[in-house]
């Protein structure tokens, strides 16, 4: 075999496993995973609503740690409510899992005309969930200025589970 037949052969190889490499790495083309119970130490990183709703959560619970149990979409919906709903009405609205990805929305309105809207992508893996997501503020111009005021923020959510629950 010459060495030009081999270097083509590695070549093609290579490629290959990489084609391969890069499409398992995409969670919505990967089998389902059951996501565990346990302690997940969450952190969030952005600015605006972001920080001030991570502020808010370690506030309320001293520490950025939640217990998570149930099924995969409970955890979901128990991370997302925890750490971004502003009121206790608010709840996500999730689209249907498509291998480990999971979309979805949530909205919370404060007083009449002002609110957040929230929307994220969740990446499901056994001891992890990450949102990637914009949270969208509405309401009253400030100081009294007419019009409206809106802000856009993106977001990045990351919980890791780090022991069982106490």
């Amino acid at each position: 075999m010459s060495v030009y037949v081999r270097t083509q052969s590695m070549v093609a190889a290579c490629l290959g496993l990489l084609t391969i490499a890069g499409c398992s790495s995409d969670p919505a083309s990967q089998e389902p995973v059951k996501v565990q119970s346990g302690l997940y130490a969450v952190s969030v990183s952005g600015s605006g609503f972001a920080q001030l709703a991570q502020k808010k959560k370690a506030g309320d619970k001293g520490d950025d740690r939640i217990c998570l149990s149930g099924d995969d979409l409970g955890k979901l919906r128990t991370l997302v409510r925890e750490n971004f709903a502003l009121e206790a009405s608010c709840s996500p609205k999730l689209e249907p899992r498509v291998g480990n990805t999971v979309t979805g929305k949530l909205s919370c309105p404060i007083i009449a005309g002002a609110g957040v809207d929230t929307s994220f992508e969740a990446s499901l893996a056994v001891d992890a969930i990450n949102l990637d997501g914009e949270m969208l503020w509405y309401g009253p111009a400030p100081d009294g200025a007419e019009g409206k005021s809106e802000e856009t923020i993106g977001f990045t959510l990351t919980a890791k589970r780090v022991r069982d629950c106490a």
